[in-house]
């Protein structure tokens, strides 16, 4: 029987998606709809899925979805919380999709401005939509725990998970990364941005986000080029942080820097990879097994950044199509990890070139 749902992932707004497991006999339940029994980086192809739908297991499950041609989340409980927030970096428009575990109400802001409190139903999906520029540091305060995501609101439009704020946020850089105050454009102190391959910047504390590029993050190592999937930085402030990266130019493919207590060991990757780029707090190794099972490679996270508080990285294979890993493939980290991968897909559960965060647990 597979009735115990210890582990559980919420599906926000994917209409199909790959499901993974780490152990042998994972017994995994689907929207209550199918009942699968996966070995040890299987990966299972789900048709169809319903907004709102519950992924469980008594076992560790990784999971990620698809919407039309993009990349979407599905998310664990872990990642709830009664504020979440986000940075937006591009144009045309904001979809916000938000999964209540208890919460009948959410106040979103924009640059610290009430823009709209929207009702939510236990058990359920809530969309929110603003057409125009979204640009700027976004703000769900909740009555109760929440999960979420956002997306541009284009049907196609690439998405990212939205976590709580902290003072201490890691992940990968990429082209693009935006660092926010919690409560900006409010007046406080300044926060640092660290990159694992240069010194620290400083954030103001006046704008609503920091804009970091990283070809201008000071570098004492070198680049492969301004899409860096090496660039992985570290923000620390006492006051609460939120923060998003993105790869390309219109910012549709976007990431989410992690809340370093959010980081965890082991990840199964459901969908092929051209790269993944990791992030730790303290030097890591990590060990990699292919789809079989095999050890391939131990990886050393490190920095060239003397800084103690600098971020460690280390990248497994290369950017811009260059690698194409099979799904399945697992990370151990002798740390917890922070890790962004980019999908090498056909556009069938797993868009091409989308970047996603690994959602994993601590074994």
């Amino acid at each position: 029987m597979c009735n115990c749902g210890k582990f559980k992932l919420y599906n926000l707004d994917a209409n199909r998606g790959r499901v993974a497991a780490i152990y042998d006999g994972t017994c995994v339940n689907i929207g209550n709809r199918e009942k699968v029994s996966l070995d040890a980086q299987e990966v299972y192809e789900i048709d169809t899925l319903e907004q709102g739908d519950i992924i469980s297991s008594c076992k560790p499950i990784f999971a990620s979805g698809e919407l039309n041609s993009s990349d979407r989340s599905i998310v664990p409980d872990y990642l709830a919380n009664d504020v979440l927030g986000f940075t937006a970096s591009r144009y045309g428009g904001i979809r916000l999709t938000l999964y209540s575990l208890d919460a009948t109400s959410a106040d979103i802001s924009r640059n610290g401005t009430f823009v709209q409190t929207i009702a939510l139903t236990p058990g359920e999906v809530s969309v929110f939509t603003q057409t125009g520029n979204y640009t700027g540091n976004w703000k769900v305060v909740a009555n109760g725990q929440i999960l979420g995501e956002k997306s541009d609101d284009g049907i196609n439009g690439d998405s990212s998970i939205i976590v709580k704020p902290s003072t201490d946020i890691i992940g990968w850089a990429s082209s693009v990364a935006y660092v926010a105050k919690e409560n900006a454009p409010s007046p406080g102190t300044p926060f640092q941005v660290y990159s694992h391959l240069g010194d620290y910047l400083t954030g103001t504390i006046a704008t609503t986000y920091n804009i970091v590029n990283s070809a201008d993050l000071p570098h004492t190592g070198a680049q492969d080029n301004y899409y860096d999937p090496r660039v992985n930085i570290r923000a620390i402030s006492i006051d609460g942080l939120y923060g998003n990266s993105r790869a390309d130019s219109d910012g549709g493919n976007d990431t989410a820097l992690f809340p370093t207590d959010l980081l965890t060991t082991h990840h199964v990757i459901p969908q092929p990879t051209e790269f993944v780029a990791i992030s730790s707090q303290e030097a890591a190794t990590v060990d990699v097994y292919d789809e079989t099972g095999t050890l391939v490679t131990t990886l050393n996270t490190t920095r060239v950044n003397t800084n103690v508080l600098a971020p460690h990285a280390v990248r497994f294979g290369t950017p811009n199509g260059q690698s194409n890993f099979p799904a399945g493939y697992m990370f151990i980290g002798s740390e917890p990890l922070m890790i962004v991968y980019q999908t090498k897909g056909g556009g069938i559960y797993g868009s091409d070139d989308d970047e996603q965060n690994s959602l994993g647990y601590n074994l």
